[in-house]
């Protein structure tokens, strides 16, 4: 069974502007009136970035972009997208939590290896700030 959601082809049916909102809530960041492209604000971007970036590496490692899209589908799972699709991805995410679906634990990280890959342009094996940035403004548009 593959992973319901994958944040880069929004097969959700969230609009660009659900996105940005879930973004705003999921990461608590403040308003600014610097827009980036992506719609947030640089202050939201910022925020974003020290929240997922935990050791401060300069990057995103594996571990942190897991730990981001799993907050992200968790907020997913209650805000976004039709009822039906937001009960299979609870569904989803209770397997993945309880470890002991293999097949979803697996499909899960796929996603966030997929994701990751998507996002590490330059093949380094970690995700930069300039690679973070422009993954989330494709991800808005």
């Amino acid at each position: 069974r593959d992973f319901c959601f994958s944040p880069t082809t929004n097969t959700m049916g969230a609009g660009s502007s659900k996105i940005k909102s879930a973004f705003k809530k999921i990461y608590h960041s403040t308003d600014d009136v610097e827009e980036d492209q992506s719609g947030l604000t640089r202050a939201e971007l910022d925020a974003l970035w020290a929240k997922y970036d935990k050791d401060h590496s300069g990057s995103i490692d594996m571990e942190e972009l897991t730990a981001l899209m799993l907050d992200f589908f968790r907020y997913a799972s209650s805000n976004l997208g039709s009822a039906e699709f937001r009960a299979e991805l609870k569904e989803q995410l209770k397997a993945i939590d309880s470890g002991k679906d293999a097949q979803a634990m697996s499909a899960f990280m796929f996603a966030v290896v997929d994701k990751f890959n998507a996002l590490d342009i330059d093949g380094d094996k970690k995700i930069s700030r300039e690679e973070f940035d422009i993954g989330i403004e494709e991800l808005m548009h």
